[in-house]
């Protein structure tokens, strides 16, 4: 229950026992460590090496082109490059994945090869003339790929990813706690040793050049390589889940991928990586209280037991009347379950969470753009669209927001009466806009027609008053209570009351 509220789902007490008693933490750099949404920052193409050649947009056609047959977030961030400049990408005749190198594929009769610098050296295809740029961009710790098209290197594209605001502040806490951590990525070391200098990773702290596949042989040399070695891995991807299943803790983002979470001992919900300082401490304050329960529930045994057996009668003639026997043992289970409730008011977030979350209760409600409902953002699920983060009050309006973003994102600008009305109604006027079978039809009308909301009236007085509203539209009555139109699920109050009975609903 308390890890729930704090957004850990733990599975089960073996996992909860198991986190606080880690030593090494392993963080996985993309998705975990970083954002997770890597960006094209530069191209460097034959063009502009030579003067002539393969220029940006020719790199980024078969660079593009190549990775629509791969599901990597670097492949997915040259696509979107090549979207963003409106470049038509070309379909696959072949595909073949090396895994940890690259790509390997044919497009318009060419022979292209994108990946890393071991898969142009198995191919034996000469770097040297990128070879200044690709250790430039190294250095900066952009992950480089080289774009091979006919045996030759035609350009170079370099992508970047953010660094979690959280990520520096978790590091520090982990070895304020004595745990070593460590970073594992599948970048040249190079690169991971500038991305890991921002994290105060030094050179013995940082595992790179990684293959996927060696992820868990990695994690199961560290548990061998001293007694009593306690290792944590926390990772958001599908190749991150054998080093999860490997690790003695396994601890999932939960904006990663369902095979990592449903490997995962730990899943970190919100996918605030301070989660992890935060499911350890509270490990650490369960198992205190279970060895504190067990203290008092045996020295109440130790000592009543004797008691009430008469072994200090024959001496002292003090014998433990059976009631007395009988509520020293209730008193003994009610110190325990006393005990274990104090656990409720125990904080286990980082105190930069506990500063961020009292910010946000002097702030104001936010709305749903869905249903226009104001809702506390401590409460609210979050989703981030185009760099905006927008807040809902259930996961039904988060799922109608997924359907079509573009069409809620100005939902400032909209009258929160005529936001997301039921697809049930056939017909509705809404404002200047009428909803019939489906389609969209503009009516050239000056005035908006007010929806038609049913009214409350009291049973003695004739006293009206309208029905309460949720998500943007008026309640209605289910049994003895008023529910939401998404389901009672999102919203429900009694029926109000006027002279002392409910009032009846009226159209």
């Amino acid at each position: 229950g308390k890890g729930a509220e704090n957004g850990l789902l733990i599975k089960g007490g073996d996992s909860l026992e198991s986190i606080s008693t880690i030593n090494t933490i392993v963080f996985d750099k993309t998705g975990t460590l970083t954002v997770g949404k890597p960006k094209v920052s530069v191209i460097y193409s034959e063009k502009s090496l030579t003067g002539s050649g393969y220029d940006d947009n020719d790199v980024l056609l078969y660079a593009g082109s190549a990775e629509m047959g791969s599901e990597h977030p670097l492949g997915r961030a040259i696509i979107e490059e090549a979207n963003q400049r409106t470049i038509g990408l070309e379909p696959l005749t072949e595909f073949d994945a090396v895994p940890g190198k690259g790509i390997k594929t044919n497009i318009k009769g060419k022979s292209v090869l994108i990946g890393n610098e071991k898969l142009m050296i198995d191919n034996k295809i000469s770097i040297k003339d990128y070879k200044t740029k690709f250790q430039e961009f190294q250095q900066q710790g952009i992950t480089t790929i080289l774009i091979s098209i006919d045996n030759n290197i035609r350009g170079v594209i370099g992508i970047s990813d953010k660094m979690k605001d959280q990520a520096p502040y978790t590091l520090d806490k982990l070895r304020e706690m004595g745990i070593e951590s460590y970073m594992i990525t599948g970048d040249n070391m190079q690169t991971a040793l500038n991305i890991g200098s921002q994290l105060k990773f030094d050179k013995a702290h940082i595992l790179a050049e990684v293959l996927p596949n060696d992820k868990a042989l990695n994690i199961q040399k560290l548990q061998q390589s001293g007694e009593n070695r306690i290792v944590g891995m926390v990772g958001d991807g599908i190749n991150d889940a054998p080093a999860l299943a490997q690790a003695d803790v396994g601890i999932a983002i939960g904006t990663g991928t369902d095979v990592a979470i449903e490997t995962a001992d730990i899943v970190l919900m919100r996918g605030d990586l301070r989660n992890v300082v935060s499911a350890i401490n509270l490990s650490k304050k369960t198992y205190k209280k279970m060895i504190t329960n067990l203290f008092w529930a045996f020295i109440y045994n130790i000592i009543g037991l004797p008691l009430a057996a008469g072994v200090l009668y024959g001496f002292t003639g003090v014998f433990l009347p059976p009631f007395l026997a009988a509520i020293f043992m209730a008193t003994s289970s009610v110190s325990v379950v006393t005990n274990s409730l104090f656990l409720k008011r125990y904080e286990p977030k980082t105190p930069q969470q506990v500063e961020e979350e009292k910010l946000l209760i002097s702030q104001e409600k936010v709305v749903d753009p869905v249903c226009g409902m104001e809702i506390d953002p401590r409460k609210a699920i979050e989703y981030e669209y185009k760099e905006k983060t927008f807040h809902f009050c259930s996961a039904n309006c988060e799922a109608h927001f997924k359907l079509d973003p573009e069409k809620f994102k100005n939902y400032d600008n909209t009258d929160p009466k005529l936001m997301q009305v039921k697809p049930s109604q056939e017909k509705e006027t809404l404002g200047q806009t009428k909803i019939e079978k489906g389609k969209m039809e503009v009516q050239k009308k000056e005035n908006k027609e007010e929806l038609k909301m049913g009214k409350l009236k009291c049973v003695e007085c004739d006293t009206t008053q309208d029905l309460p509203m949720h998500c943007g539209q008026a309640m209605h009555k289910e049994g003895d209570q008023l529910v939401c139109w998404m389901g009672a699920s999102c919203g429900a109050q009694p029926i109000p009351e006027h002279h002392g009975k409910p009032m009846d609903i009226i159209e």
